[in-house]
């Protein structure tokens, strides 16, 4: 995938633990990941910061916000 979008909160496996499992994958390490969630205190930063994501976005948020945050990841500059 060119980028992967991904909640921290999710049913089967949490967001930090398909981060991880993205970034043991040598096909998929390289891959940008942007983490949209309500969490937004300083544990769960930290945790996303030691996972190596790409971006962040927290709820609510207005879907100029991920159009911008993907256009960051992906070269496109973003507003």
């Amino acid at each position: 995938p060119g980028a992967v979008i991904t909640d921290i909160n999710m049913p089967g496996m949490d967001g930090l633990a398909l981060i991880a499992a993205i970034r043991s994958d040598p096909a998929l390490a390289a891959t940008p990941v942007l983490v949209v969630t309500a969490h937004g205190n300083d544990r769960v930063e930290r945790q996303l910061a030691d996972h190596r994501i790409d971006g962040f976005v927290r709820k609510p948020f207005m879907p100029e916000q991920i159009r911008d945050a993907l256009g960051r990841l992906l070269g496109g500059g973003g507003r």
